[in-house]
């Protein structure tokens, strides 16, 4: 197994520092260091983490800690864990939202921020194999509970505040809550969250281009981001040689 991949969302440099020290003597690869909404922006668009460690009260930010977790959870569906000095009922039922793996309160101790580290990490993919037999899904619609063959959908779009599931025939289902919850009942190995605004099903791709899939009908094309086209292509064997002229 190789290394989990870490982001860091803390404000205080000394201790993000001793932090990042701390997990690379034990073997994880820190991917950034961020204090606020935007440096963990230009950090995900480099590397995607496969866990997050979290601040909630960042000083000189527009954004909280929650709010940033809830970001990358949107971008990518990862365990969140929230190491802050705030104990506070408020901010903790806000933590809450974002249903974070672990929730450790400063001063803590590195021993057990990696047991969490391990341990939400297996929770985690534990939860993507529980879905793996799962076929059948009731999806909410304006015509009551439909149910939905899962090998049907070829793709989720987010619109606003809903989610439009499109079937491989063409129905469009929409359903009453963001990409962000609706994805999380597509999460098993057939489907793969390129963006905020997309979720694909792996068996309706038929071709990866620079930029873009092309769904199966031919017609469908969906925006593939650079940071995402290579993790993307290893859900795939590809066979590697020359393209012909």
């Amino acid at each position: 197994m190789s290394a989990l991949r870490i982001l860091i969302i803390e404000d205080i440099v000394l201790t993000a520092l001793n932090l990042r020290n701390s997990l690379e003597k034990n073997g994880y690869v820190v991917t950034g260091i961020a204090r606020n909404l935007a440096e963990a922006q230009q950090s995900v668009s480099q590397i995607l983490p496969d866990i997050a460690l979290v601040d909630i009260v960042l000083e000189d930010s527009d954004s909280s800690g929650v709010d940033i977790a809830q970001y990358l959870y949107d971008l990518r569906p990862i365990p969140i864990i929230y190491l802050t000095g705030s104990s506070e009922e408020e901010q903790f039922r806000k933590a809450q939202v974002t249903r974070p793996a672990a929730y450790l309160l400063k001063p803590y101790k590195i021993g057990d921020v990696i047991f969490n580290i391990e341990l939400a990490y297996h929770n985690f993919k534990a939860s993507e194999k529980n879905l793996d037999g799962q076929r059948y899904l009731m999806l909410p619609t304006n015509g009551g509970l439909e149910l939905v063959d899962l090998e049907e959908v070829a793709y989720l779009k987010a619109a606003g505040a809903y989610t439009e599931v499109i079937l491989a025939n063409g129905t469009v289902l929409l359903i009453s809550s963001g990409l962000g919850r609706t994805g999380q009942y597509f999460r098993t190995p057939n489907f793969f969250k390129l963006s905020r605004s997309y979720v694909v099903s792996l068996q309706h791709i038929k071709r990866i281009k620079e930029g873009e899939l092309v769904l199966r009908d031919g017609l469908t094309k969906i925006p593939l981001p650079d940071i995402i086209r290579k993790e993307l292509l290893n859900k795939f064997t590809v066979l590697k040689t020359k393209q012909p002229k």
